[in-house]
């Protein structure tokens, strides 16, 4: 009988980045926690601008969280 894996991420960081502004960043354990971050995230900005960005990434380390420049 054929068995089915279901993968679940570790530890996500989900990053909104938009022109001008510091980005926004949470960690989240799981795909169904991100997806929920990235939503609340993107409910906070009230609209879309060209350019903003919502990255999903997965976490190996503390060296893994992106630093603003």
């Amino acid at each position: 009988m054929p068995m089915h894996v279901k993968h679940e991420p570790g530890a996500l960081l989900v990053v909104l980045n938009r022109d001008g502004e510091e980005p926004q960043t949470r960690r989240a354990v799981g795909g169904e926690q991100a997806l929920l971050f990235a939503i609340s995230l993107l409910i906070g900005c009230r609209q879309l601008r060209t350019g903003d960005l919502l990255i999903v990434q997965g976490l190996d380390g503390e060296n893994d969280i992106p630093t603003a420049a």
